[in-house]
């Protein structure tokens, strides 16, 4: 349980347009606080929560957190995606956040060998790697061929979040990890099947997309 705020304690709190964010208090006038952005801007707001400085500590999975908060979740997933990791766990759950650039070293094709290559061991250790939505698909396949059972992956998010895009992405790693052991002439073919699939989304978008707040260009074929 944490003590009363108290002037000079670094804080997060609940910025009216940034949501939680941390800065440092100021004024204490009864519920009232007066707190200072990194930027130097004075604040007021009713909501601060001293900064527990374990929970500022870079996870790859949120429920390895030290401390758990709407202020401190929102941290670790705005810091991370500054810093180019738009993947996160939260246990079997991957948050995505839409980086709006295909050229992430982290995340280029040619990684994808390094999940690839964990093979069926994931089930039993989970995946080494950083998170990322070719996790999900490995853990799908994999438990699929274990088991002998359909798998099912929901892709969900607001409209214009990557739901679309992310679909693609498990297709294509799917379509990869399930040639592993293929000729390369039964490789190829299956790539242009891949291939065919995920040039269908355009074709049938031109029939009809749906604009939305947040997205002028809102997939209904995704």
């Amino acid at each position: 349980m944490q003590g009363p705020v108290e002037i000079g304690d670094k804080v997060f709190f609940n910025h009216p347009e940034e949501s939680w964010i941390i800065g440092v208090v100021r004024e204490v006038n009864g519920r009232l606080k007066v707190c200072e952005t990194e930027d130097g801007v004075m604040c007021k707001t009713e909501e601060a929560l001293k900064v527990v400085e374990s929970s500022l500590d870079s996870v790859h999975d949120l429920r390895k957190m030290s401390y758990l908060h709407d202020s401190t979740l929102l941290y670790q997933l705005r810091k991370r995606y500054w810093d180019n990791v738009i993947y996160t766990n939260i246990g079997p759950i991957v948050i995505a956040l839409n980086p709006y650039d295909y050229s992430l070293p982290r995340y280029t094709d040619d990684k994808m060998i390094n999940y690839i290559s964990e093979g069926p061991d994931v089930l039993i250790h989970g995946s080494q790697q950083f998170p990322h939505a070719w996790s999900v698909a490995h853990q799908a396949y994999c438990s699929m061929r274990a088991k002998q059972e359909n798998q099912s992956i929901l892709v969900s998010g607001e409209s214009g979040a990557g739901k679309t895009e992310a679909v693609k992405i498990v297709m294509r790693y799917v379509g990869e990890l399930s040639t592993t052991a293929a000729t390369p002439d039964q490789r190829d073919h299956a790539r242009s099947i891949n291939t065919k699939v995920t040039n269908t989304s355009p074709i049938l978008e031109s029939f009809g997309n749906a604009k939305t707040t947040r997205n002028d260009n809102s997939s209904r074929f995704g």
